[in-house]
């Protein structure tokens, strides 16, 4: 089973739509089940995580998250189909929240699988349930990523971005002109300034998989070697070790 956990809503809806591109609303659900190799999104796979623009202490959202599932957690354990684990990802401020859900679903030994966090919030101030510390956590930031970098975490910088206990990190060097490059084309014809973000790819669109599957090809390495991806990484932290490029 899959549960999205979105953060900040930021003028748009929570829960499914906040994962949702304007051009193809389902795109980046699809490539999630793909990823986590699970089908089952059902009404429960969406939680509003967002905290508070002003104040939201990480500490509050984790305490939301265990609230939330106390309260959903004989919902979930009738959900869950023989031999099926949990699966969550979440970005920005969901990352907190999620971390709550998890050590409740870990008290009630739910079975959890992967867990994904996208550009977590305040993220060196998450806490990691100690009974969970030995499950699969991987993370994603990006550059230029002013949301973190300006309002939630301005003064943080290199391994402080990562969440305690995460097994994969890696922070993409994001180039709008990879990405995005019809839109850049456009913009640049009209000569206007463009609006894509990295931290909104993060809950849109499909090629931040592409990220995930690339990391994790690193870390089967006991190097970080980037001529064998396609993905250009500015920092990892694998076995225990954090590496940052040129």
């Amino acid at each position: 089973m899959l549960i999205f956990v979105n953060g900040y809503t930021l003028g748009c809806q929570p829960f499914r739509p906040y994962w949702s591109s304007s051009k193809n609303p389902n795109e980046f659900l699809e490539e999630a089940s793909v990823y986590f190799n699970d089908n089952t999104i059902n009404n429960e796979s969406f939680v509003n995580g967002s905290g508070k623009w002003f104040g939201s202490l990480a500490s509050f959202r984790y305490s939301a998250g265990k609230k939330y599932a106390q309260e959903r957690i004989n919902t979930y354990k009738s959900l869950l189909q023989k031999n099926e684990k949990i699966n969550l990802l979440s970005h920005s401020m969901g990352a907190a929240f999620a971390e709550g859900m998890i050590e409740v679903f870990c008290q009630n030994n739910l079975p959890i699988g992967k867990i994904v966090h996208f550009s977590p919030a305040h993220a060196r101030k998450i806490k990691v349930f100690q009974a969970s510390q030995q499950l699969f956590r991987i993370q994603i930031n990006a550059s230029d990523d002013t949301i973190l970098e300006r309002f939630a975490d301005p003064f943080v910088r290199g391994e402080k971005w990562m969440i305690p206990g995460i097994k994969l990190y890696g922070k993409v060097h994001w180039n709008p002109w990879v990405y995005h490059p019809k839109h850049m084309a456009y913009v640049q014809k009209m000569k206007r300034k463009h609006q894509q973000h990295p931290h909104f790819d993060l809950k849109t669109y499909a090629f931040v998989f592409d990220w995930l599957r690339d990391l994790e090809v690193l870390s089967q390495k006991n190097k970080p070697d980037q001529g064998s991806i396609k993905t250009k990484f500015e920092a990892v932290y694998m076995h225990g070790k954090y590496f940052e490029f040129m």
